[in-house]
C-alpha cells in the first residue's frame, strides 16, 4: 500500500506535457515589430547633437517645441600691411511649426578691429554694433530611409539692421572698391534673401551631409550711387560621428563664391572672393536637452579668416 501511495505522489508531482496554443494577441506581442525586409527600409533616428553640426540647414524640432541658442566667436586674419581681429555674438530662437518644419530668428552682434600699416604708423579702425537680422524657414521635404538620404530645404530673408560698409569718397573712381578699406564691417545694411538645399545620410556610425545655397542682396542706392551686389553661391559638406549618447564630433567644409558688385553699371573686380574654411566641432550634451558646442575653424583659401574660435550653447524646451 505504501508503495502504491508513493508512486501516486510521484505521478501527481509531474508536470503534464500539454501543448499550449498561443492566441493571436500573444503571437503579436512576442513577435518582432517588423520583418527584416521592413527594418531594412527604416533609417536610424538622428540625435539633436548630430544635426547640430549642420544646424543652420536642418529642421529637427517637433511641433510647438522651442530651441534657444547663444553663441560667441573670435576671428583673426592677417594680410600684407593689414590685420583683422573680431569678436561676434548671436542670439537665436527656433520654433517648431509642425514636425520637421521650423522657423528661426537670428540677431548678431559684432566688434571688429582692423589695423592698417601706413608707412611707419599704424591706423586702427574699429566698428561695432548690431549685424543684419535674419529669419529662416526650414522643412524636411524628404525623410531619410535606409536607401535614400534625407533632404532639408531652407529659405530666408535678411533685414538691413546693421550699418552699410559702402563708402564713396571724393576720390572714388569707377571700378574701385566702394568699401571703407580701413574698417571691417560685419553687415551689409541691405535687404537680402536666400535659400539652401541640404542632404544627409546615415552610414553607421557616422552621418554624412552636403548642401548648396544661394544668397541674393537687393540693389541699393548709397550716397547717390546705384549698387548692384554680387550674387553669392554657398556650399558645405562634412560628417558627424556620435562617440556616445552625449558626445558628437563633426567636421565641415564651408565655401562660397562671391561675385563682384557693380556701381552705376561698372563692376568692381576686386570685390570678387572665394572664402573656404574647415570647421571642427564637438557637440556635448551637458544636461537634458542642453548642448555645448565648442568649435575651431581655419582657412582653406586666402579670402577666409586664418582662424575662428567659437562656442554655442543650445537649450530645447
Amino acid at each position: 500500500a505504501e508503495k502504491r501511495v508513493s508512486a501516486s505522489r510521484k505521478i501527481s508531482n509531474r508536470q503534464p506535457a500539454v501543448a499550449v496554443e498561443s492566441s493571436p494577441a500573444q503571437v503579436v506581442r512576442g513577435a518582432p515589430s517588423s520583418t527584416p525586409a521592413a527594418e531594412s527600409k527604416q533609417a536610424r533616428d538622428l540625435t539633436p547633437s548630430e544635426f547640430s553640426v549642420f544646424r543652420d540647414n536642418a529642421a529637427t524640432l517637433a511641433s510647438q517645441k522651442i530651441e534657444a541658442a547663444v553663441g560667441f566667436s573670435y576671428t583673426k586674419r592677417s594680410a600684407l600691411f593689414q590685420s583683422d581681429r573680431g569678436g561676434g555674438a548671436f542670439a537665436e530662437l527656433r520654433y517648431g511649426i509642425f514636425d520637421g518644419v521650423e522657423l528661426s530668428l537670428n540677431a548678431p552682434l559684432y566688434f571688429n578691429k582692423r589695423v592698417t600699416q601706413i608707412g611707419p604708423d599704424n591706423l586702427a579702425g574699429i566698428v561695432y554694433g548690431v549685424g543684419d537680422v535674419s529669419a529662416k524657414l526650414s522643412a524636411n521635404i524628404f525623410k531619410e530611409t535606409a536607401d535614400w538620404p534625407g533632404v532639408v530645404a531652407t529659405v530666408g530673408i535678411v533685414a538691413p539692421t546693421g550699418p552699410s560698409p559702402l563708402n564713396f569718397s571724393a576720390n572714388y573712381r569707377a571700378g574701385d572698391v566702394p568699401y571703407d578699406i580701413f574698417k571691417n564691417y560685419g553687415s551689409r545694411g541691405a535687404w537680402g534673401t536666400g535659400g539652401n538645399l541640404q542632404i544627409y545620410k546615415t552610414l553607421d556610425p557616422i552621418i554624412i551631409f552636403a548642401g548648396i545655397g544661394y544668397d541674393h542682396t537687393f540693389d541699393t542706392t548709397f550716397q547717390g550711387y546705384h549698387v548692384k551686389w554680387g550674387e553669392r553661391f554657398n556650399y558645405n559638406a562634412g560628417f558627424a560621428f556620435a562617440v556616445n549618447e552625449k558626445t558628437t564630433i563633426g567636421f565641415q567644409v564651408n565655401g562660397a563664391v562671391q561675385n563682384q558688385l557693380h556701381v552705376n553699371g561698372v563692376k568692381s573686380p576686386a570685390t570678387k572672393s572665394e572664402p573656404i574654411t574647415a570647421r571642427v566641432v564637438v557637440v556635448q550634451r551637458i544636461f537634458k536637452d542642453t548642448y555645448l558646442e565648442p568649435s575651431v575653424g581655419f582657412a582653406l583659401s586666402n579670402d577666409a579668416p586664418d582662424v575662428t574660435l567659437g562656442v554655442t550653447l543650445r537649450r530645447r524646451f
